[in-house]
Formats: structure tokens, C-alpha cells, sequence
């Protein structure tokens, strides 16, 4: 009777509830800062190289923020404006606090080398200028992999960057684009030797492949990266710039406003407002950060004075993958 009555007790008893300790992520992910700050002022963990990551070294901030990713998306445009308003003053900060400062493009043509221009900057070279770098390329029709021996030339040896590219060489597709075609016949011996010569004397690191935009997100979370994309500026337009337009009541700045910006601020924006119905339009940016909560990238945009500017991950991705730009992506580690 007794071990009858033990064993009833026994299945009825529910077991008691415990708690698991805190992993060492979880416990990061609980101390961190506030997400638009995180890297500013400490060193964040990040992959040793600027070879893609693998999906083990993404950190556990991104990983928590990855279902807000997902959840706007699903925001309308009025509710996307609101939050983007409500996060501008942490993301001025943030850029302000930026080791790349902006750089403004003297032509239509030059975008590439002030990218190039901001980066080196950031390397303490602070009196490198777009003019300097236009007489050491040699050339008007610049070329990724131009940007990239640039790069090499210029940066200290222990500095770390890969560049990205869907086709080594020269795509035979651009003959057919008005935006090539001029040059194309022109550049292509020289596009092939430097690629040539960056294979046998492995000058630069070039990876024949579409860096994907999870490890793009990856790489700009934390400000500890930047990437110079190759874009159809058609595609990519900034979202904080539209909402000031919205806000003057006009989709076009006057010439007025215009004159107060200056020659560098007009040749700028004509840079940008290019004819709309041309075909590709290739243009360099300079992405610098990434913020999850958001789902949208922080840029330095050469044509244009604003310091920074803001564009959603999908609208990255659209201009990034256009025909013309070969996925065109150089990563450097700050």
C-alpha cells in the first residue's frame, strides 16, 4: 500500500522548473550599447579578414535584430519615414563619429577616386586629394580595378581589403551599353593587364564572386568595414534626402538653392539627376554602416553635399545588381 501510494505521488508531482544560465552571447547582446552606437566607441569582434564571413561569426546583436529586419519590411512608407525621423539624430552621430569622412567628386567622372579619396583619408592620409589620385591613375574612364591598384598603391601594406567581382576582366555585355561603349575598345588592354598583374605579382585580392547582402550586412553592422560599390545611380536614391525635399514642398531644388550650394554642390546633383530613361548609369558609393533595425545602409555619396545618406537594403541590393556593375564591391577593414 505504501509503495502504491509513493509511486501515485511520484507521477503527479510536475517537475520543478529551472533556469538555464546565460550563454556568453546573450549575456554580450544584454550589456550592449544602444545598436546605431555599438562600435563607436569600443573594438566589436569581427572576422579576422575581409574574406566573405562564415555564418558562425555574425554576432548575437545582429542575430537578435534580424526578426525587426523582417518585421520593416512590412511597414508602410509613412511609418518607415516616421521611424527613420525618430533614429536621425542617433544617425547623424553616428556619422559625424565616423573614421571616413566625405569627399566631394570635382566631375561627373571622378566619383570612384573621392571614394577612394575617403578611405585613404581614414588611413591618416589626410592631405591626399581627388586631383592627386585623378594624375596617379592616369586615365578619365576608371575602372574598378583601377580603384583597386589605387588602393594597393597608396594604403600601408598591412592594410586588408578584397575586392569583389562577378567577371575578371572585361564583361563582353558592356559593348553593347552606351555607357561603355565609347571606352570599352579604348581600356581594354590595360583592364586586362591590371587584372593580369594583380594575379601574377598577387598585388590584390580579387574574388570572383556576388558578395551576398547578408554578408555585406555583416560586414557594415558594426563600422569596423566599408564598401565601395560600383551602382546604377538610377536605382539608389537616399531616403533622408527625398524626405527634405517632401518637407520644402518641391521634388527639385531651385537654382537659387542650387547657387548657395556652390559649383561642387551643382556638379553634384546633376551628377545624380542624370537623364532617367539612359541606360546604365555607373556611379561609386561608399557604404559605412549598417543598421539592422532599420534595414538600411549608411553611405557617403560623392555627387551629392549631404554627409551622409541613408538607402534600404533592398534599394542597395537593386543598384548594386544592375547590368554593368559585374556586382562590383570592394571591402576594406578600417
Amino acid at each position: 500500500m505504501l509503495a502504491k501510494l509513493q509511486s501515485l505521488l511520484a507521477t503527479t508531482q510536475s517537475p520543478q522548473p529551472t533556469t538555464p544560465e546565460p550563454s556568453k552571447d546573450t549575456g554580450q547582446a544584454a550589456a550592449a550599447q544602444p545598436e546605431l552606437l555599438q562600435g563607436l566607441g569600443r573594438r566589436a569582434r569581427r572576422p579576422t579578414n575581409t574574406t566573405v564571413s562564415s555564418e558562425s561569426t555574425v554576432d548575437s546583436d545582429f542575430n537578435i535584430s534580424f526578426e525587426q529586419q523582417q518585421q520593416q519590411r512590412l511597414l508602410s512608407k509613412r511609418e518607415q519615414r516616421q521611424l527613420v525621423a525618430h533614429r536621425l539624430p542617433d544617425i547623424q552621430r553616428l556619422s559625424r563619429l565616423h573614421p571616413v569622412s566625405k569627399v566631394l567628386q570635382q566631375t561627373e567622372w571622378d566619383c570612384g577616386l573621392a571614394s577612394v579619396c575617403m578611405v585613404l583619408r581614414s588611413f591618416g592620409q589626410a592631405t591626399c586629394t581627388v586631383l592627386q589620385l585623378e594624375r596617379d591613375v592616369q586615365t578619365q574612364s576608371v575602372w574598378t580595378i583601377d580603384l583597386a591598384f589605387l588602393l594597393r598603391r597608396h594604403l600601408p601594406d598591412h592594410a586588408d581589403f578584397t575586392y569583389y567581382t562577378t567577371c575578371v576582366g572585361v564583361n563582353p555585355q558592356h559593348a553593347s551599353s552606351e555607357f561603355y561603349s565609347m571606352e570599352i575598345d579604348e581600356d581594354f588592354s590595360r583592364v586586362i593587364a591590371l587584372f593580369s598583374k594583380a594575379r601574377v605579382e598577387q598585388l590584390v585580392q580579387i574574388v570572383e564572386v556576388k558578395i551576398s547582402l547578408l554578408d555585406l550586412k555583416r560586414f557594415l553592422v558594426h563600422r569596423r568595414y566599408v564598401a565601395l560599390l560600383l551602382v546604377d545611380s538610377r536605382w539608389l536614391a537616399c531616403v533622408d534626402c527625398e524626405q527634405k525635399q517632401q518637407a520644402r514642398g518641391r521634388h527639385k531644388r531651385s537654382l537659387s538653392e542650387m547657387s548657395r550650394l556652390g559649383h561642387r554642390g551643382v556638379l553634384g546633383w546633376l551628377a545624380r539627376r542624370r537623364i532617367s530613361n539612359a541606360g546604365f548609369v555607373g556611379h561609386y558609393v561608399l557604404l559605412i554602416a549598417y543598421i539592422p533595425s532599420l534595414d538600411m545602409f549608411v553611405y557617403r555619396d560623392p555627387a551629392i553635399p549631404e554627409e551622409f545618406c541613408l538607402a534600404s537594403a533592398l534599394a542597395v541590393d537593386a543598384a548594386r545588381s544592375c547590368p554593368g556593375t559585374d556586382h562590383d564591391c570592394i571591402i576594406v577593414k578600417l
